[in-house]
């Protein structure tokens, strides 16, 4: 599967290593025009807390057709945000040079374009979309 930023909303992306077997969960959310959030998906220390345990990356905007990742430094400490760094830079790369990573298999989460909530229903997983955002 090819890895796009949405055009609106947001879209869920798990990455599969296929040597290792981890996986890491990415959410795009869609901001204006050219950017976009970019968040991953935490382990919930809580199970009941697992819709909303994300952890905010920084954004996405395209420059000369590529993805570029951008992070603001105060935002985190000095582990984090090497650590996120690496995480915006593999996203980036995996939108812009995918074919270079054979040995990864991505799909799309099943999760709501417009909130992020995870979808359980065929017909909202076939549809991107859950029942109460679907009534606005």
């Amino acid at each position: 599967m090819k890895v796009t930023l949405p055009v609106r909303g947001t879209v869920g992306y798990i990455v599969l290593n296929l040597d290792t077997g981890k996986t890491i969960e990415f959410l795009v959310k869609k901001k204006d025009k050219t950017l976009w959030y970019l968040r991953t998906k935490d382990e919930p220390n809580n199970p009941k807390e697992a819709e909303y345990c994300t952890s905010y990356r920084g954004i996405l905007y395209i420059r000369k057709g590529h993805a570029i990742f951008k992070t603001k430094d105060k935002a985190f400490n000095n582990e984090n945000l090497d650590y996120t760094t690496k995480l915006g830079t593999f996203f980036t790369k995996l939108v812009n040079f995918q074919r270079l990573y054979p040995r990864l298999r991505i799909s799309k989460a099943n999760r709501c374009r417009v909130c992020g909530k995870h979808l359980t229903t065929p017909e909202s997983i076939k549809a991107g979309i859950g029942p109460t955002c679907a009534q606005y």
